[in-house]
């Protein structure tokens, strides 16, 4: 949250770039504290592999969630309704992207 806040001090838009590229980096870190129940900081170095390990997937998500976010936001209704629905996709895109990480050490295995 602290570079977010000095983004948003220095002008909008850097704040607004560094809370997306967190976004994305960090986006399985909240589901992966309740599913595999992993620490904050595991969580957060897991989420990093993730998203580093699946970067145009990660990126597509993190772009329909803000969408549908911004969407249900127009409406004070919409965002009960929206948020619920970002947290299953991200839920549900987990298993995606655990399997897309261990098939990716499997190869590392047989190559070495």
């Amino acid at each position: 949250m602290i570079p977010i806040f000095i983004g948003f001090l220095l002008l909008v838009i850097p704040g607004i770039i560094i809370s997306i590229v967190f976004a994305i980096i960090f986006l399985y870190a909240l589901p992966l504290m309740v599913v595999k129940n992993a620490g904050a900081i595991d969580s957060l170095k897991e989420s990093f592999e993730m998203a580093k390990a699946n970067p145009q997937d990660t990126i597509v998500l993190v772009v329909v969630a803000m969408v549908l976010n911004a969407i249900g936001s127009a409406i004070w209704i919409g965002t009960i309704l929206t948020l619920p629905f970002t947290m299953l996709m991200i839920v549900l895109a987990l298993p995606m992207v655990t399997s897309t990480i261990s098939e990716m050490k499997k190869e590392n295995v047989t190559e070495a």
